[in-house]
């Protein structure tokens, strides 16, 4: 995969048909912490049943901001261009990936310098997206996945971008599929058994 430089501007500006896109901010905590515990936003109740705890919403808030300061990319906030409405979240971040062996799953571990340091391990490019209940079925997953991996091999920032979607959850594995993603194998992230996607150039 291409290396990553530390200049914050490989993902914005950018914008498209029906969508905005802009950095989470230090400030934006509160705001996180209510969209994360909104019911529907985290579709795993098992890994994080609500209420979420404050200080997940700073772990997650603190990675976004180390990832857009190291990778120059992370997840970014989504806002309707008619209304400014926030909507939701999506964007694109460096995993680790943790080879199985003797038949173990593959293990991901969602940020850089995550993963047990006495492992191998191989770096992808992978895109992820929570959405509120209420903009669900509107195409909006789609058309923001389908901008930002487009913009992803337009820089040149990979020539693969990964996903993982749970099993339970198939309106995401159909977003994923209907931009082209291909299902991989079972892998194992987050505590849980997930499905691995992959698309290619």
């Amino acid at each position: 995969m291409t290396e990553q430089s530390d200049k914050p501007e490989k993902l914005l500006p950018l914008e498209s048909e029906r969508l905005t896109y802009g950095y989470f901010m230090v400030e934006d905590l509160d705001f996180v912490h209510q969209f994360h515990n909104t019911p529907g936003v985290v579709n795993d109740p098992n890994l994080l049943p609500l209420p979420i705890p404050i200080e997940n919403s700073q772990d997650w808030l603190a990675k976004q901001l180390k990832s857009y300061a190291d990778e120059g990319m992370g997840h970014l906030k989504i806002f309707l261009k008619q209304s400014g409405k926030f909507i939701g979240r999506n964007g694109l971040r460096i995993i680790e990936i943790v080879e199985g062996v003797d038949g173990a799953y593959d293990h991901w571990y969602w940020y850089r310098g995550s993963a047990p340091e006495n492992k191998t391990v191989r770096r992808e490019l992978e895109l992820g997206y929570a959405f509120l209940p209420e903009y669900w079925n509107k195409g909006y997953a789609t058309e923001s996945s389908m901008t930002l991996c487009e913009l992803a091999f337009e820089k040149n920032l990979a020539d693969k971008v990964v996903a993982a979607a749970s099993a339970d959850n198939p309106a995401s594995c159909r977003v994923l599929e209907k931009i082209g993603f291909k299902e991989g194998e079972v892998i194992f992230g987050l505590d849980l058994e997930l499905l691995s996607f992959e698309l290619t150039r």
